[in-house]
């Protein structure tokens, strides 16, 4: 996703809930839609500390077609 200021976050993971709370490893993860878990290939929200501001849109990508795509 490229922001207006120019910056882009490439990622390719799986959604997996990292709660604001504490900004664990700098991180988190918040769904689309409230308390409800994206489905594959949906999109969720990542934010990052450098960043705070701004949801990156991040697409569920299940885990065994990484793995698959890896071999």
């Amino acid at each position: 996703m490229i922001k207006d200021d120019g910056c882009v976050f490439v990622a390719d993971f799986s959604w997996v809930v990292q709660p604001c709370d504490d900004w664990f490893f700098g991180m988190y993860t918040k769904s689309v839609v409230p308390n409800t878990p994206p489905k594959e290939w949906e999109t969720f929200h990542f934010f990052f500390d450098k960043d705070p501001e701004s949801p990156y849109e991040i697409f569920n990508i299940p885990s065994h077609v990484m793995y698959q795509a890896a071999l």
